[in-house]
């Protein structure tokens, strides 16, 4: 799995376009995704930059409706499925707050692995390489660094049963952590 983490990119989320963004040329567009399942996109996209922290309130679901241009159906939907996948935890006469995860529910928090029989499987960390190098041209572009800047690449293997199932390659600029190793 080839992940790069940057202040502000997160590959492993689907990026989230405005209503007012959406045109796209024909050869441009993506496959039909229904628009809620679009719009789910947006709280992730704010949690996982850090707009929105674990514990905080959210907005109510009729200003998240007007600030995203859709119908408040639409978004109480989306929070539906948030609030499923424990993303969220609504509370009845209080709000709507970003969940808060243990360190071992956060790692595998945006994708699911699960055994033939249905069961969640959480891996573990095997190996892992934390080293200071200039970034190349791709990890520059998806960081919005120049060529050559000083990135930490965190090469991390995860183990299933003892056995390797990813080996993942994080990026990550220097100057937004500075001390990583």
């Amino acid at each position: 799995m080839l992940t790069h983490l940057g202040h502000r990119r997160f590959s492993v989320v689907g990026v989230y376009r405005p209503c007012e963004d959406r045109s796209a040329k024909e050869t441009d567009r993506q496959p039909y995704r229904p628009l809620c399942t679009q719009i789910q996109e947006a709280p992730v996209r704010r949690i996982v930059e850090g707009e929105w922290r674990p514990g905080e309130f959210l907005p109510s679901e009729q200003a998240l409706a007007q600030q995203l241009g859709v119908s408040q159906g639409t978004i109480r939907k989306a929070m539906d499925a948030l609030e499923s996948e424990k993303i969220i935890d609504r509370r009845q006469g209080k709000g709507t707050f970003v969940a808060e995860l243990t360190q071992e529910q956060s790692v595998y928090w945006f994708f699911r692995l699960l055994r033939l029989d249905g069961r969640r499987i959480v891996p573990t960390s095997g190996n892992e390489t934390v080293r200071l190098q200039p970034v190349g041209v791709r990890a520059a572009r998806a960081l919005g660094l120049a060529e050559g800047a000083s990135a930490y690449e965190v090469l991390r293997t995860r183990l299933v049963d003892g056995q390797p199932l990813a080996f993942e390659r994080t990026v990550v600029p220097e100057k937004i952590f500075p001390a990583l190793d």
